[in-house]
This record gives structure tokens, sequence and C-alpha cells, in this order.
């Protein structure tokens, strides 16, 4: 089983960076005059339904361990709920050709940095190999597939929703990722409280 870990977010914020995205990127290709059916600049935006902060990334895991894992995660010691928002767009990876487009997080980060390290020590417990990436806590918002050119990067990051949506996450949840031909379906399987 693909499985991760992740904050789920309210609906009225998934509405909200699912109605912002799109349009945004199409003014900013129109103002710099790229034309994205000429280039090749083409993004597959996240459907809304699937919009989360990604925390840690388990990969495949047998189905006999799930319970196992549960039962770790379970003992992770957390510090209560966390504020957060939405800030301002990204584009990972830091350099070169972009991948991805995601909405950085902002507010208590640094509470989810600690349960990172929290997951990742549970998951080295089990044999599962770790993040060769630093954490960075973000709402991937689109995946271009190929990568986009470089200099798309200039008119896709530092973009701000005008209306600062915060919320309080309460939980963590270990999600099972589903690759579909129309894009992955999440299922969740375990909830924790932060």
């Amino acid at each position: 089983m693909r499985l991760f870990t992740s904050i789920e977010l309210p609906s009225d914020i998934r509405r909200a960076i699912s109605w912002w995205m799109p349009p945004l990127a199409e003014e900013e290709w129109v103002r710099r005059g790229w034309f994205p059916d000429d280039e090749g600049i083409k993004l597959k935006w996240v459907a809304e339904e699937t919009l989360h902060i990604t925390l840690k990334f388990f990969g495949e895991v047998a189905e006999d361990r799930v319970a196992e894992l549960c039962d770790s995660l379970k003992k992770i010691a957390t510090e209560g709920p966390a504020l957060l928002w939405p800030g301002p767009t990204n584009c990972f990876p830091n350099r070169g050709p972009v991948a991805t487009v995601v909405l950085e997080v902002q507010g208590q980060v640094d509470r989810l940095e600690r349960l990172y390290e929290a997951l990742e020590a549970k998951g080295r417990q089990l044999g599962i190999p770790q993040d060769r990436r630093p954490f960075h806590p973000h709402i991937t918002v689109g995946r271009a597939r190929p990568v986009l050119p470089q200099y798309v990067r200039a008119g896709l990051s530092g973009k701000t929703m005008k209306t600062q949506h915060q919320f309080i996450a309460t939980e963590f949840v270990l999600m099972q990722s589903l690759l579909k031909p129309q894009g992955p379906q999440y299922i969740p399987l375990a909830r924790f409280p932060l």
C-alpha cells in the first residue's frame, strides 16, 4: 500500500485555492506573452477534494504492517493543535525546470516540523527509508508533465491569496494513495490527534 501522512484542509480553503490558482496562472502567462499551447506550458491542477498539507511520505508499506505503523503513530507526543494558513506560491524543485507548483504553509509550522521529525523516527524504527529532501510544509496545487521551462518560475512564484484563510489543524491523517489515470485518490486509514 502506498502511504503518506497529511493535514487535511477545510473544504472552504480547498475551494478557495482551486478557484484562485488556475486563473492566476493564466493571467500571468498572458501578461508575459506566453502561449501555453504553442510552448507546451501546461499544468495539471490538483483536484479540489485532494488538496492537503503533505507531511511524511512512507511509500510502499505491506498491508500486514499497516496496523503496526498505526500503533507506532499513536505513540507520537504532539504539541497540540496548530494555527496554519496557505502562504505564497512556490515552484519545486527550487532550481531549474518546474515540476510542481505549491503553496507554502505558514503559521505554526514549527509544530509541523517537529511532528515530521517524529514521523521520520517512527518510520526508521519500522525500516521505512528516510526522505532524501528536507521537510518543506506545502500544499501541492499543480503538477507539470513534462516539466515546465525554468522561465515559467518567475510568473508562478510569490503570489498570495488576497484573503488569509486560517484554520486550526487538530489532527494528522494516515492516507492511502491510489494512483489512477484520472489522478490520485486518497483514502484516510487512520486519524491521530495533535
